[in-house]
């Protein structure tokens, strides 16, 4: 059987208690059979970096990014209504990957991606919540801006392309790595081993 590679995504690096959350995340992950990458695999002491190391922690998440199966994003409100912006952009460039390796014929397999929201509300309701509008029959926020006319979680870039590329679950991380894990013995990620 494939070892599947994931990508772990999400805000969840900016908790108080951020390595040990990687941890559990990640021993959950191997328990289930999954190899887990993790930004703070890096070994860069975010905390402890100044402005210049941007481009370092940039490029390293990249590479495993490249290196990785499939990608396993938190995509919960982060500050208001939307997911984090670079869990966002994560997604986005797996999807991208994708698209690029369909457009150019590529014989390289593409990659997996699984969102994953603990909060079943949908956006208008997400919208409702974090105070933008008073009642969900507003069709315009506090700030003139149009509400989302699709009944999703989050925004249809994040929600469709995990929906076509992997799955969008409501049921939080451990739920995300047993549909992987389901996914893995279909057999879904058996293009890998073709490929290569």
């Amino acid at each position: 059987m494939d070892k599947v590679s994931v990508y772990l995504a999400g805000p969840d690096i900016f908790r108080q208690d951020a390595v040990e959350h990687a941890e559990k995340q990640k021993e959950y992950c191997r328990n289930m059979g999954l190899e887990p990458q993790h930004p703070f695999d890096n070994n860069l002491e975010i905390k402890q970096l100044g402005p210049e190391f941007r481009a370092d922690i940039y490029a390293a998440d990249i590479k495993q990014m490249l290196s990785c199966d499939a990608i396993i994003a938190n995509v919960n409100s982060f500050r208001g209504v939307e997911p984090d912006g670079g869990t966002a952009f994560e997604v986005g460039w797996f999807a991208g990957f994708n698209a690029a390796i369909r457009m150019l014929k590529a014989a390289y397999p593409e990659k997996r991606i699984y969102c994953f929201c603990d909060d079943d509300l949908e956006y208008r309701e997400r919208t409702l919540k974090a105070g933008y509008i008073n009642d969900l029959s507003e069709e315009v926020d506090k700030d003139g801006l149009t509400i989302s006319i699709f009944d999703m979680n989050v925004n249809l870039m994040l929600q469709v392309a995990a929906e076509e590329e992997g799955a969008f679950l409501m049921n939080g991380f451990e739920d995300c790595i047993k549909r992987i894990c389901a996914d893995r013995d279909k057999g879904l990620f058996s293009a890998k081993a073709a490929a290569a």
